[in-house]
């Protein structure tokens, strides 16, 4: 499953589709179903005009990371998190 969403960012000055979820069932992995889902993302948000991809993933998700990695995704910064409680 993705869950991408269109939007103009400031670090971009563009359109981009933001991939919000990412999920390929572990019986899936390593079976180039997530490669196939994100080509097709891609080609989809490509048809509609965006310019980028942007995504995040948790620092312990380093298997995930990799695959983006693969798949020709560049790491360009850190996400900052805290918790207000």
């Amino acid at each position: 499953m993705a869950g991408v969403h269109l939007e103009r960012t400031y670090e971009a000055d563009a359109v981009v589709a933001r991939i919000m979820c990412f999920v390929v069932g572990s019986e899936e992995r390593g079976c180039e179903v997530g490669r196939a889902l994100i080509s097709a993302v891609e080609d989809r948000t490509r048809r509609r005009g965006t310019e980028a991809i942007l995504l995040t993933t948790h620092e312990r998700r380093a298997g995930a990371r990799e695959f983006y990695r693969r798949i020709g995704y560049d790491r360009t910064g850190y996400r900052l998190y805290k918790e207000l409680r």
